[in-house]
């Protein structure tokens, strides 16, 4: 069998894309090793288990927005939320202080501070964030069309614990979507992505069958900036028209990741009219420099490397391109 063939066949059985030697490269003859073939080396490389990509923690937007939030609140309220934070361990106050930069009241922050004493990492981990979930799960959108209405929704999540509880404590499992009707699974998560949709032009629709095609998607610049109020941030659109605007725009998302700020992305095709709304939540300086992202659609996190997404090397939900970053940076007012 021709090495060309060799590789088709594994891609093909085992489900994954290993990547054939470039026989442009100057070598046309299937390396080998001590190990056996250069094929098998090639996908145990290739399917062996990759280093998890750190997701976007507290950073300086939201610890600086927390800073104001606690000196701006009346005194006895103050108090109580400065005691809160100077007695929470580090893993705990952490949340307490994205809590208090999302601008919640003295009695919210105390009540949810109650709500979470004594947990541990794990459930830390499992019910204070939307994406990055066990086994890379995550929120997962309820309708059709509601890619954006969830990305804001995943966004919202992590830099807002409170608002992450709330939505696993509604909802039976968002990591899941009843394909055939939106609301019969997270009735009240799918009922936020409707409104946030429908209040933007778009048509909530089940996510499969025929009454699919009649779903209708949203831009997402106005939503993300409609949240000012409780995030503290702007969006600034940043289309990768050409190489150059997809290195600037890469490397724009890489310091609001470091700096504790997820990164709303759309992802696309040849047809500029569509589209797909993703979360970037983590990047790894490498080398390579590594990207995580939620997928809205599966409700998963998948990881890419630099040259992947400039090559157009991806696939999200079948997507192959980055077509818009959707910049974060704090708001002038906030």
């Amino acid at each position: 069998m021709a090495t060309a063939e060799k590789y088709r066949w594994v891609n093909t059985v085992l489900g994954v894309q290993v990547p054939a030697p470039d026989p442009t490269s100057g070598t046309t003859a299937e390396p080998r090793s001590s190990g056996g073939s250069g094929l098998i080396d090639r996908v145990k490389q290739w399917i062996k288990p990759k280093k998890p990509v750190p997701r976007a923690d507290l950073g300086p937007a939201q610890q600086s927005r927390a800073d104001k939030a606690l000196a701006a609140m009346a005194p006895d309220d103050q108090a109580k939320v400065k005691q809160l934070l100077d007695n929470a361990p580090p893993e705990i106050k952490k949340y307490l202080t994205k809590a208090v930069s999302s601008k919640h009241s003295a009695a919210e922050i105390t009540a949810f501070a109650n709500k979470i004493a004594g947990k541990d990492q794990k459930w830390l981990n499992e019910n204070l964030h939307l994406v990055g979930l066990a086994h890379g799960k995550g929120i997962k959108q309820q309708w059709s069309d509601s890619c954006a209405p969830t990305t804001v929704q995943a966004m919202m999540g992590e830099l807002d614990p409170l608002y992450a509880l709330k939505l696993h404590e509604q909802n039976k499992d968002l990591t899941d979507a009843d394909d055939d009707d939106g609301k019969k699974l997270n009735a009240r998560m799918a009922a936020e992505q409707k409104a946030i949709l429908e209040s933007h032009g778009g048509t909530a629709a089940p996510r499969d069958g025929e009454k699919a095609a009649a779903g209708q998607g949203m831009g997402m610049s106005d939503t993300l900036n409609e949240t000012t109020d409780a995030t503290g941030l702007e969006f600034e659109m940043e289309p990768v028209k050409d190489e150059a605007a997809m290195t600037k725009g890469l490397d724009d998302a890489a310091a609001a990741l470091k700096g504790g700020l997820p990164v709303p992305i759309r992802v696309g095709g040849d047809d500029p009219d569509a589209g797909h709304a993703v979360l970037m939540t983590g990047v790894d300086a490498g080398p390579p420099r590594r990207f995580s992202f939620h997928d809205p659609w599966e409700g998963e996190t998948l990881i890419f490397t630099e040259d992947q997404i400039k090559k157009n090397d991806i696939n999200i939900a079948g997507w192959k391109k980055l077509t818009i970053i959707y910049k974060p940076s704090p708001a002038k007012e906030a």
